[in-house]
């Protein structure tokens, strides 16, 4: 197997899963060669050849391995595109190492156009660490139990609705003012954004874009009326992580404890791919529950 490695932000660390990734693709494929190195001119790659970006339509490769320093999936893919290159073949690091990968499953989701409706963070980091399209309007931003059953008894007609700036809130981690949006009687706090028009737009934006023929809604709690409440919802793919045994299938049990973490930090660390307690394709996938363990 021939595989191209794409360095994208070289920097600290920026490296870390490229030998991990490898290895897993070694793994699947076997006989892993790498033939070269896109890189930054001022990067030393040792022994191994670069490639100029413009060159690569030249060379017989499975697989472009993208890595670096907070890399910017996208961007890669809209320059390899705009170089005439096979973007179909360019893998994720960070997503090459989740647990179970294959190309298939990745490719499969990759063209799945799926939209991640969340409660808080979750749904953005599973876009970040899968190297997804921002399908969902529900990214950066966080609301409560009860706001968030409330949106998604009627989600299609309430994101048509008018975006309600309702006041601010300062942002303790990033020191800065958010605001906060109503919509539909639901509440969004806006916490990763400082300009308010920036993010009325990006709402109204990747509400634009969501596909409700391939839809996951995601929460936490720890409570079981909420989870009840949530598991009667009609989608078909429906995830809720709790602290506590249920054998109602939206809920997926993660151990806080174990980890003296809360609930909120815990499906954060889960989407991440920090703690892996399920199988996280066949979740967004499918909607399916399978234990790592």
């Amino acid at each position: 197997m021939n595989l191209v490695v794409w360095i994208d932000n070289p920097g600290g660390g920026a490296l870390d899963l490229l030998n991990p990734a490898a290895q897993v693709l070694n793994r699947l494929y076997g006989n892993l060669n790498v033939i070269g190195f896109v890189a930054p001119k001022e990067l030393n790659t040792g022994d191994f050849k670069k490639i100029k970006k413009t060159k690569l339509r030249g060379f017989q490769y499975d697989f472009v391995l993208v890595t670096g320093q907070k890399v910017d999936f996208h961007s890669v893919l809209k320059e390899a595109e705009s170089l005439g290159l096979k973007v179909e073949k360019f893998l994720l690091d960070r997503t090459v190492v989740a647990p179970n990968f294959t190309f298939e499953k990745y490719n499969k989701l990759r063209n799945s156009k799926l939209s991640i409706l969340a409660m808080n963070c979750t749904g953005g980091l599973l876009y970040h660490r899968f190297g997804l399209p921002f399908l969902s309007p529900t990214i950066n931003m966080f609301t409560s139990e009860q706001d968030f059953l409330k949106f998604l008894q009627n989600p299609i007609e309430i994101v048509q609705s008018n975006l309600n700036f309702v006041g601010t809130k300062f942002e303790q981690a990033l020191k800065f003012d958010y605001p906060i949006f109503e919509i539909g009687g639901s509440e969004w706090h806006m916490n990763h954004y400082r300009d308010f028009e920036f993010a009325k737009q990006k709402w109204i934006e990747r509400s634009e874009r969501i596909n409700w023929f391939n839809t996951i809604v995601t929460m936490f709690t720890e409570s079981p009326e909420v989870l009840a409440e949530f598991d009667k919802l009609p989608f078909s793919k429906k995830i809720c992580f709790v602290n506590f045994e249920s054998d109602l299938d939206s809920a997926y049990f993660l151990d806080n404890k174990k980890y003296n973490e809360p609930l909120w930090r815990m499906s954060n660390l889960t989407a991440l791919g920090a703690v892996n307690f399920y199988d996280m394709w066949d979740m967004l996938l499918y909607g399916k529950k399978t234990p790592l363990f």
